[in-house]
Parts: structure tokens; sequence; C-alpha cells
């Protein structure tokens, strides 16, 4: 096996560990939804402050899933940190602190403005499901 094969293995491996997780702790789909959000915008800023680029094709070519890259971006045009061309903070922790601070609001009082920010495809996907 190379280590391409290898890594998708410990991938799906991983997957499954997070899916048996998520029926354990009885997650609503707006909890999974709004957790992988977080991730995948912690994911964009960390690599935008290490000199990326975070525009949708980089994130492609980085791993990033089409779907993920624009839950990110909405979650952090919420957050107030990007304006749908990059993202206009300067600093690292104020980026998280408000990533972590739109996700404490958005557990309140629900996905409502990371909805709004989605291509309209995304938001009729999401509601579908």
């Amino acid at each position: 096996m190379n280590n391409v094969q290898v890594l998708q293995a410990k991938n799906a491996q991983l997957q499954g560990e997070l899916r048996r997780f998520y029926r354990v702790a009885n997650m609503s789909r707006a909890d999974k939804t709004l957790r992988l959000a977080v991730k995948n915008a912690r994911q964009m800023v960390e690599w935008r402050f290490r000199g990326d680029a975070i525009s949708q094709r980089a994130c492609l070519e980085m791993g990033m899933s089409r779907r993920a890259w624009e839950w990110g971006r909405a979650l952090m045009m919420a957050a107030r940190i990007h304006n749908g061309s990059d993202i206009t903070e300067t600093s690292f922790q104020a980026c998280m602190e408000a990533i972590n601070a739109a996700e404490r609001a958005m557990k309140k009082h629900g996905l409502q403005p990371v909805m709004i920010r989605l291509p309209r495809w995304a938001a009729a996907q999401q509601r579908k499901q």
C-alpha cells in the first residue's frame, strides 16, 4: 500500500468513528452542521494566516470539499471577519475569537445567519436533507 491508500483507509476509519460518535452524542443535524462549519472556518483562517490562498479553487486543491468551503466562508462572513473576497481581520487571535463568538450565538439562535450567506443551491440542498 502506498501513502495515499493508507491515508484514505485511515480517513474512512475516522469518518466511521465520527458517525458513531454523533449517534452516541445524539447531536442534531444543526449541531453537526455548525460543528463542521466552525471546523472548516478555523481551517481556512489557519491556511490564510499561513500565507495560503483560501479561494474555492485553492481550498479544493488542499482537500476541502466545495460545500465545506461554502459553509466555512459563510460562517466567517456571519462572524464579520470575511467580506466575501478575503479575510478582513488582521489578527489570527481576533479571527478565532470571532468564530467562537459566532458559534456560541448560533448554538443559541440557530444557523440562520450562515444560511442566508450561502448560495441558493447550497441552502436548497440543506433544506432537502
